[in-house]
């Protein structure tokens, strides 16, 4: 018989689960019998958080109610000791104009930040004085430049983190040239600036809270769909929310977990018999369960946490389990 083998990981909220365990030799595979693994792996907890707002005509409604719903998020974020920083920029470019550079001052917000929650509601509602001529992604493009990066906007961006552009518009964006070659340019511009951080997941992730649907486009007059953002979500593997929502609050809360699944998804170097595997945390099982629990997921081979279960800094957590087809 090969014995169950066991992993003790510390969890520190970790963005670099499988990097930081294969830096530290961390293995799974089937080996010697009567073999087990102990570990205590440094996380990885940091997130740079981009929102980028449209401050054009027919926008601070949409402004207002996304900042109402910020409290939460931040909340979230503090109670799991996550490592984040936050901009704001807009999308109107140009002379005069607030887009592609960080609004405010301090412009960048942290945890530490005296105020934080407040000074973010102010700075996510930028008004309506913008331009009707949208450019998100130009935004973002010059936001992301190595003359930005390495002038105005030194500061944020860290080389480890995990960087989250959240934009919300009630418009496609309107940076001039093809759909193709504008994308193509942001996401060539991201791909240089943020690594993978573990093999099947990027550095960057794009979230749109916007007309994503012809009922929205009909119910905001006939705004059009932002074709161009969901491109973008598509690529990166975010998520898009509808602008139309009276509260937006399923859309902050489905932002922050999608982050969350990333920081505490674990994932496993072989298949494992998923009728093995038990994880526990601080010496306490936790259900296999989607609800407060754990799941696996085979797709990505990754074991995810939900609800209650979603560990926080400084959590012991255990997993055990045996290989498939182990005997």
């Amino acid at each position: 018989m090969i014995q169950t083998r066991l992993v003790q990981f510390i969890l520190g909220l970790g963005l670099g689960l499988g990097l930081a365990a294969c830096s530290n030799g961390t293995s799974f595979g089937i080996g010697e019998q009567n073999a087990t693994f102990d570990s205590s792996i440094k996380y990885n907890n940091k997130v740079d958080i981009i929102w980028v707002v449209d401050d054009s005509s027919s926008m601070q409604q949409h402004q207002q109610t996304l900042s109402s719903q910020i409290g939460g998020m931040v909340a979230k974020l503090n109670a799991l000791k996550m490592d984040y920083r936050m901009v704001v920029t807009t999308t109107s470019v140009g002379s005069g104009y607030t887009g592609g550079k960080y609004l405010g001052s301090p412009a960048v917000l942290t945890a530490s930040t005296p105020n934080l929650v407040g000074i973010l509601q102010s700075r996510l509602i930028p008004g309506e004085a913008g331009s009707d001529k949208e450019q998100g992604i130009l935004s973002l493009d010059n936001l992301l430049s190595n003359s930005y990066v390495s002038g105005d906007g030194q500061g944020f961006h860290r080389d480890e983190s995990l960087l989250l552009i959240n934009i919300l518009s009630d418009e496609d964006d309107q940076t001039d040239g093809t759909s193709a070659s504008v994308e193509q340019a942001l996401k060539s511009r991201l791909d240089q600036l943020k690594q993978p951080f573990r093999p099947n997941v990027g550095g960057w992730l794009v979230n749109f809270i916007g007309v994503k649907d012809t009922t929205c486009k009909n119910a905001l007059g006939f705004s059009p769909i932002g074709t161009r953002y969901l491109d973008l979500v598509q690529a990166s593997g975010g998520d898009s929310f509808s602008i139309c929502d009276v509260n937006l609050e399923d859309a902050v809360s489905k932002l922050q977990a999608r982050v969350l699944e990333i920081i505490t998804d674990y994932p496993l170097s072989v298949v494992p018999d998923v009728n093995s595997i038990k994880v526990y945390m601080n010496g306490v099982l936790i259900p296999h369960s989607s609800l407060n629990g754990w799941d696996y997921i085979p797709s990505l081979k990754v074991i995810r946490f939900y609800g209650t279960a979603v560990p926080s800094a400084a959590v012991s957590v255990k997993v055990d389990f045996t290989p498939a087809g182990a005997s």
